[in-house]
């Protein structure tokens, strides 16, 4: 949901996901986050308030028919894996 957000340019994600992972905009970093670093161990609580803020900013953002439309697209896709 946080991806789906961040593509749409929705403004309070970008906030939320500048607070969590703040890039150093004084250097000639390039600005954007590595998908295959490893983030830093987040406590349980830190990770379920952060969880709760994204979806908080979805409903904001998004009207209710989407956002179902988006999770029946994404369970769809979700292959389940068999254990042998």
């Amino acid at each position: 949901m946080a991806y789906h957000l961040y593509r749409m340019e929705n403004e309070k994600i970008t906030n939320l996901l500048n607070k969590i992972s703040p890039v150093d905009n004084d250097s000639a970093a390039i600005n954007w986050r590595n998908v295959n670093t490893p983030n830093q161990r987040e406590e349980l609580n830190t990770f379920l308030t952060i969880q709760k803020q994204v979806f908080e900013i979805a409903k904001d953002s998004i009207p209710a028919d989407v956002i179902s439309t988006l999770f029946a697209n994404w369970m769809n896709k979700i292959k389940p894996v068999p254990y042998y």
